[in-house]
């Protein structure tokens, strides 16, 4: 056990306070830990203060109770918030803390966002002409948060009328402006109700789970009562039942036209939950996923080179862009596959475990 409520903090601009009140931790791929705890003066005493720490042994401190976060604003004493993202490798993160009057505000890097047309994504605040807002709206701050490494963000939030307490829309906004609203029509269906899920990776993809469907770039790509092949023998033997997660890659699929690999969390007949993937790539030296070995598949080798976590260019699997997967690029350059043909059914993806409890949330 490393810490429990009501231990010393040991270290770091907090030495002398004591843990209070955890939220589960958040590891980076290089295993440093992540996590905010409220803290008090006093083991067992009343909260004083909430902060975002980061390293078990350093115990570093990325934000505190008493921070600035924009011009006059300062993180209150009831800043542990739930809503934290990391991006893939732990350089960004997106997080909402409470400010003057109790309002909350996102948070990205320890600086308050900003939206279109100026202001910040913060409770109440008039929600601008030029971010998507309309005549007398506010926003009202959602549960749902993503960032890349490249440090583009997206938030669930809503619409509220200024001066009322119950919201009147739904709301996704990306880089701070509403990129998709309640009642907005998507790929022939109408958006109602909540997003239940978002995600961004490094590509500039955008994915989110809305009214049990799957989007992708603004097009469905799964939905409820869609069959999926469980046994590989290309013939739909499951429907989905509920769709309730996507996670994009950087990973290219193969699905012919660059469209990312992605994981989906369902629930199928008979009431399992399962993990959902479309198709990975299998033309060798085909980066990008345009079922076409070109420079454009090089600029993706060239950028990723030397990492062991963003795989999209380890042609040869061996979980390392290095000089053999630029000779895997070389021996396939030219070559191609025809572009696969999107069929309704059975649905393009592929079965890859059958779990017993949903999947691991990212946040």
């Amino acid at each position: 056990m490393l810490f429990a409520e009501g231990d010393a903090i040991t270290d770091g601009p907090l030495t002398g306070s004591f843990y209070d009140r955890f939220s589960w931790p958040t590891l980076t791929p290089d295993g440093v830990a992540r996590w905010t705890s409220d803290y008090a003066a006093t083991s067992g005493g009343p909260v004083v203060g909430g902060a975002l720490f980061s390293d078990s042994t350093a115990q570093d401190v990325l934000l505190k109770t008493g921070d600035s976060v924009a011009a006059g604003l300062t993180i209150d004493a009831g800043f542990l918030s739930s809503n934290l993202a990391w991006s893939q490798l732990g350089s960004n993160y997106l997080t909402t803390v409470s400010v003057v009057a109790s309002e909350e505000v996102v948070i990205l890097n320890g600086q308050a966002v900003s939206v279109a047309g100026g202001g910040l994504l913060r409770e109440n605040d008039p929600i601008p002409a030029q971010a998507g807002g309309l005549a007398n709206e506010t926003w009202a701050l959602g549960s749902l948060y993503e960032v890349n490494e490249a440090g583009d963000w997206a938030s669930s939030a809503s619409v509220r009328l200024a001066g009322e307490f119950n919201t009147t829309a739904d709301l996704i906004v990306v880089n701070g402006v509403i990129r998709y609203r309640d009642g907005d029509v998507i790929d022939g269906h109408t958006l109602s109700g909540l997003p239940s899920d978002i995600s961004l990776n490094d590509r500039g993809d955008v994915a989110f789970v809305w009214d049990n469907k799957v989007f992708l770039n603004d097009k469905i790509i799964a939905q409820v009562g869609d069959s999926v092949d469980t046994n590989g023998d290309g013939a739909g033997d499951v429907v989905i039942n509920n769709l309730f997660d996507v996670d994009l890659t950087n990973l290219p699929s193969a699905e012919g036209d660059g469209s990312p690999l992605l994981y989906l969390g369902a629930r199928v007949t008979g009431s399992r939950k399962v993990i959902l993937r479309n198709t990975p790539v299998t033309l060798a030296g085909d980066y990008n996923g345009d079922g076409v070995v070109n420079a454009a598949d090089y600029t993706v080798w060239r950028d990723t080179e030397g990492t062991s976590l963003l795989l999209g260019a380890d042609g040869d699997g061996d979980n390392t862009v290095n000089t053999a997967d630029y000779g895997v690029w070389s021996a396939a350059y030219g070559t191609s596959v025809a572009p696969s043909i999107a069929i309704p059914e059975p649905l393009a993806v592929a079965l890859l475990a059958a779990l017993l409890t949903p999947l691991a949330c990212r946040r």
